[in-house]
Formats: C-alpha cells, structure tokens, sequence
C-alpha cells in the first residue's frame, strides 16, 4: 500500500508538469529520472506526453511492459480529456550496474527505508518528494539504514518473518475420503496437521483401516452361515442381471449378503433405464482439463479450489467416461503448456471440457478478464492469462464441443448473454453435431464465494450434485437452469452461460453422457 500511495502521489504531480508539444524539460526530466530510480530500481519505468502536454510515467516487468503502461495510463488520465494517444518520450531502464553495497548519494539527508513490502531510497532533494524523508521513514517503518544493502538483508528478514507467520496459520485435515488444507477449522471429528505429510499418513491409515473392515466383515460372517448361500452368492456376485439377485433373497431372504443384493439391484435397474433413454448417436469421445489453485505465491490462498478440481475430476472420469488431467496449483507456463497439448490432441469429433478454480481478476478500464495462476503478482501483467487469451486457444482448438467451466472472480467476461430455450425432439442430435464453444460461470462481474459448499465452493457443490443426479443426458443448457437457481439460494453471486465470444461456436451444445 505505501508504494501505490507514493505512486499515486507522483503520477499526480508528474501531470501538472508543464511540457508542451510532446517535449519534457530538463527539469522535468530529472523529476522523473529520481522518481523512477527511488521507488522501481528492479524495474524499466517509461513516461508517456500526450499532445495537450500532460504526462504520466508507469512501471513494468520489462521494457515493453512499462512503455504499455504508461501509454495507457496517459491516455485515460483526466488531464487528457479527449484521450489522444500518447507517445513515450523515456524509458529508465534498470540499474544494474549499482553496487547494492554503495551509499546513498542523494545528500547527506537520504537512507534507504525498508518494509515487509518495500525497499526505497529517500528523496529529500526531489522538492515534490518532500514527504519521503528521514522522518517519515522512521515514524512510518521504524528505522533508516545508510547503505541499500542493509536495507535489502532488513526486507529479506521481514519478508521471511511475514512468510513463515502465514504459513504457521494453516492447517491440513485428513478423512479417509480426502486431505485438503484449510486457514479455518477442519471440522468436527476430523484430525488436524501441521503439514500435508502427516495428514497424507493419516488419510492412507484410515483408508486402508476401512479397507480392511469391508473385507473382514463378510469373512467372519460366513464363516457361520451355510455352504450353501455361499456358493451361491460366489456364483452371483459378478453378475450384471438383477433377477439373479432377486432370486439369491427369494431363497436367502435374511442372508448375510441381503443387504448388498438390494443395493445391487437398485444399481442395476436404474443403469438399465438410464442407458434406455440415452439415444444411440456419435458422441465422441470426452477429455477434461482440471484446474485447482489453492496455494499462491503472492497472493492470499484459496481454501477450497483443490477440493474442487480432484473431486469434479473423479467423477468425470468414474460416471462419464472422460480422460481426465487434473492440475493443482498450475502456473502459467503449465496451464498454456497444457492448452497447447490438447490443441494436438483433440480431434474434430472429440468434446473437451476445461475447469478452472482459482483466482479471478477484472481489469474495468480495458474492459479485460483475467485468469490468476499461482505466480501470478498483483501489480503486474506478466503471469495472468487474459480472457483474449483463452478464447484464441478455444478457437484453435479442433474439438467438436468445447466447454469452459470458470468459477473465479469477474470470470463473466468471458460469455456474452445467450437465450436459453427448452430442449426440442430433435435438439439433441442438432446439439451433436454442430460445433460448440461455451462457457459456464459461477458468476458475472462480481467477486465471488471460496466457500459455503463444505469443503467445497458453492458453485463446485453444485456443479458435482448435478452431475451425480444425472441420469442419462444433460446439455450445457440444462446444467446451467439448474445450477443457477441452487447457486442463487446459497450465495450473493449468478451464474452465466453462453457462446464464449469470437470462438467459433455454431449453435452446438456440450453434451455430458452417462456412462
């Protein structure tokens, strides 16, 4: 926050600097040389004239990025009030050949200042940097050191110090279903662990003690039972008809097995009506792509996108047949690696599905949705995947149905407003066979929930409950009516579905089959 005050407090004064025709004055110049070497020494800052004379200077990662900074912020200044474009007069690129040993050599009067977040030098001989002298540096961080150095080895220590408190806050739990990490309370009767080692033990120890159970139970039983609805339970067991279970309570109605044939049967009759009512069309085959992203680097964590994404994977894979890839806590390089893949891979009559749970950002000014992976910073563009981005991998895609699943903030900017219209006889087979490029959110332009779903966020729990109720086929369009209406009951956020924009779609629609 203080270097976003600072540079708010020099982009103010930096556009009542008097330049004219596209021309900086010496003055100014020098202005603006000290600001960008006090306060981004790691980064290029450029600074930006407009033809009325006002200026603005930004900071990047990189050249390119600081001149598309400052041009922007130029542009859209309320000093330009017809937004003429701007043109960079200056870029100051980084100091690389300072000894980070040397002294301050802005005066007599100038250390360097150090904080969790930042390291600057103090400029008490810039005149319009009056606020950042020794004073302010000790009341606001406490001490001043004279050479950066010092300063810097003070940042580390502060930064580690800040990591290590963050970290101490979180907890890992462990079921014999899942081990997931959490800042909150794990729940009632679950265990709690200090790192995800532990808790993995401890999930593998439960799941093989219920293991174990499942297998011991039925052995020490018919060990008392006759011979006779042993051998025939072993004959049955196996079975895919559900007379053959009727026929094994018919004789042994209070067997020890009882209970497991009724399940059986009820399993069997409703796979057998599913499969009934799903018609006989080319399909495709399925391919997932699932993201969860818990754990960020610069940003605060998650608590439930993990959760999400394996357990959304699973049942894509187990009740719809998909060859699933699940990804936790993926960068930037893994997710558009990933995309890359499945271009080669996914042919013309395939379907693929790309989920991703995480972090969300909207830039408003350029109208642009982004996508945070784990290394993503907040301040800068070089690791967030746009939505731009997205759509031109969507559209390169040689998959028949493409769907992609958001649920992050502002993730709406990816689909533009669609009528949803009821299912028609023939819709089914018009939705197979032409081209689909979709995209379901878990809301708009709003930020939106980590949580309320358990363990999962209110949108994955939807998401999962529909897909465990479905019977047979579900398009995209169905899925979204009603995880729309359980979302909305649960949590201040709507849902959106629609084509994603300039991607390709031809009035298809994703088709998730039961397998």
């Amino acid at each position: 926050m203080t270097r976003i005050f600072i540079l708010l407090a020099a982009t103010l004064l930096l556009h009542g600097v008097g330049a004219h025709a596209e021309v900086v004055s010496v003055k100014d110049w020098k202005k603006y040389k000290s600001w960008a070497k006090a306060f981004y020494p790691e980064r290029d800052v450029a600074l930006a004239v407009a033809p009325n004379g006002s200026n603005c200077s930004d900071a990047g990662r990189g050249q390119a990025q600081a001149k598309a900074n400052a041009l922007r912020c130029c542009k859209t200044s309320q000093h330009n009030p017809s937004n003429a474009n701007c043109k960079i007069v200056a870029v100051n690129f980084k100091s690389t050949n300072r000894s980070s040993s040397t002294a301050s050599t802005s005066g007599s009067n100038s250390v360097w200042c150090v904080g969790a977040n930042i390291v600057f030098e103090t400029m008490t001989t810039v005149p319009w940097m009056f606020f950042l002298d020794e004073t302010y540096c000790r009341n606001k961080h406490g001490k001043g050191f004279s050479t950066k150095s010092q300063a810097e080895a003070e940042h580390q220590r502060l930064k580690k110090q800040t990591t290590t408190a963050s970290t101490s806050s979180k907890v890992w739990c462990a079921t014999k279903g899942e081990v997931w990490s959490t800042n909150a309370s794990c729940g009632s009767g679950v265990r709690v662990f200090s790192n995800k080692a532990k808790a993995q033990a401890e999930h593998k120890r439960l799941k093989e003690i219920a293991t174990a159970s499942s297998i011991q139970a039925p052995q020490q039983t018919t060990a008392q039972t006759g011979s006779a609805e042993i051998v025939f339970w072993q004959s049955i067991k196996g079975s895919d008809d559900p007379d053959m279970y009727r026929e094994y309570l018919r004789q042994f109605p209070s067997g020890v097995y009882a209970g497991l044939a009724k399940i059986k049967i009820n399993k069997l009759s409703n796979t057998a009506v599913a499969k009934a009512s799903i018609p006989n069309l080319e399909y495709g085959n399925y391919h997932a792509l699932v993201i969860g992203n818990n754990d960020y680097r610069h940003l605060g964590d998650l608590e439930t996108a993990i959760n999400d994404a394996n357990a959304i994977g699973r049942v894509l894979k187990d009740d719809y047949g998909f060859a699933v890839k699940v990804l936790i806590n993926a960068t930037r390089a893994d997710i558009l690696d990933t995309f890359s893949q499945y271009r080669r891979k996914v042919s013309a009559k395939d379907n693929l599905l790309i989920y991703f749970a995480g972090h969300g950002h909207l830039d408003r000014d350029m109208d642009e949705g982004y996508w945070l992976p784990i290394d993503a910073v907040e301040d800068s563009f070089t690791n967030w995947i746009s939505n731009s981005s997205i759509i031109s991998s969507v559209r390169g895609m040689q998959a028949k149905h493409v769907m992609v699943v958001a649920d992050s903030c502002f993730s709406g900017t990816l689909v533009r407003a669609v009528k949803i219209t009821p299912r028609t006889p023939g819709s089914l087979q018009k939705f197979v066979n032409l081209k689909a490029r979709t995209a379901l959110t878990s809301g708009g332009i709003e930020p939106v929930t980590d949580v309320g779903g358990g363990q999962h966020s209110v949108f994955a729990r939807a998401f999962l409950s529909l897909l465990e109720q479905n019977p047979a086929v579900m398009n995209g369009q169905e899925l979204f009516v009603a995880l729309r209406r359980q979302v909305q009951l649960n949590a201040d956020q709507i849902p959106e579905y629609g084509d994603i924009r300039k991607a390709g779609h031809d009035g298809g629609d994703f088709l998730f089959v039961r397998q």
